[in-house]
């Protein structure tokens, strides 16, 4: 699959490169009906669990839509059967039917789902019209003419030692660390024990139940990497590195604390156990540049989850960490493309 992906990405980069205002409509055509080919399972499968869901809740839609343009709707999308014209029919009503349901969807999981694959069956059309509104807001976009596919960092087993598995060291080294006043690091140690004491010793039993650990280097992690080490630049400077969802809590630090100054990625800080940074090259000396920067990375990521952890159990406790929501105006990273 890899080859084909990167032959389309490269088609859709030179068909960018001379998109008006004038030819939008007709780029846009051209772009879609190639992704919808290369994404046809996908569709299909979307499409099959869509119509899935709706015969769970079809009684209730009747029922509850007064409005029979919805219904139309929906049933236009149950009985379509071309991708390009699926695609658009979803997207097109995204702001009105979609939202819609999805008001009404409360409580009912069955027409939650419905509202999701929906919004998936539409998605690519939604893709392909902000990737040409970019480059014909941003110009200089077009400048990327080729596109490079990283290979993914292997899972990797991490095998804990004896001392991590015990709960009350462990909090006793981290409550001693240097980055918390001494008064500040036994408080917070003494609220942890206390709290495994409550919970009937759930945190300590959980910390011996982690024998090992499967580990993997996240996709924006090995872009961040690769542009470092590479002293890549990025168009119009923008320096701002993402995925299709908001990053998690580990990669969140992990950018945002990064030397060469990358900008803030949008995250949910949802905290992903077994996420590691990206790997030393095997041939690379152990004092070379990416070794020390992954060994300061670590020491400064370290430094931060303490802190996290004072803020949110200790000082705070009850009061979680924000989170940064790709939706969430005032939390976009202030890159070029993310005001478009």
């Amino acid at each position: 699959m890899l080859p084909e992906v990167c032959s389309f990405v490269n088609r859709v980069l030179r068909d960018l490169n001379d998109v008006t205002p004038d030819n939008r409509e007709e780029k846009e055509t051209g772009i879609l009906r190639q992704a919808l080919e290369l994404a046809s399972q996908r569709m299909e499968s979307y499409h099959t669990k869509m119509r899935s869901h709706l015969a769970e809740c079809k009684r209730d839609m009747d029922v509850i839509f007064k409005d029979h343009g919805v219904l139309t709707w929906i049933r236009d999308i149950e009985g379509e059967t071309d991708p390009y014209r699926l695609s658009t029919i979803c997207y097109d009503g995204r702001e009105r039917e979609l939202e819609e349901v999805r008001s009404k969807a409360i409580g009912n999981v069955p027409m939650a789902q419905v509202a999701h694959y929906i919004g998936r069956l539409g998605a690519h059309r939604y893709a392909v019209s902000m990737i040409i509104t970019a480059c014909i807001q941003v110009p200089v976009l077009r400048r990327i003419v080729r596109a490079v596919f990283l290979p993914s960092a292997d899972a990797r087993p991490v095998i804990l030692p004896p001392e991590a598995a015990n709960f009350y060291k462990t909090c006793k080294l981290i409550c001693k660390n240097q980055c918390l006043p001494p008064h500040q690091g036994q408080s917070l140690n003494i609220h942890l024990c206390s709290r495994d004491i409550a919970e009937d010793y759930a945190l300590s039993n959980k910390f011996e139940q982690l024998k090992d650990v499967l580990t993997r280097v996240h996709a924006e992690l090995l872009i961040v990497d690769f542009f470092s080490r590479k002293k890549l630049k990025f168009v119009d400077n923008d320096r701002y590195v993402g995925c299709s969802k908001p990053a998690c809590y580990f990669c969140h630090k992990w950018i945002s604390l990064h030397p060469d100054g990358y900008e803030t990625p949008a995250a949910h800080n949802q905290v992903i156990l077994g996420c590691r940074g990206p790997d030393v090259d095997a041939g690379e000396d152990r004092m070379g540049n990416g070794a020390r920067v992954r060994r300061s990375q670590y020491i400064r990521l370290a430094r931060e989850i303490i802190r996290d952890i004072n803020h949110q159990v200790g000082i705070r406790p009850g009061v979680g960490l924000p989170h940064h929501q790709s939706s969430n105006g005032s939390t976009r990273a202030p890159s070029t493309v993310s005001r478009l």
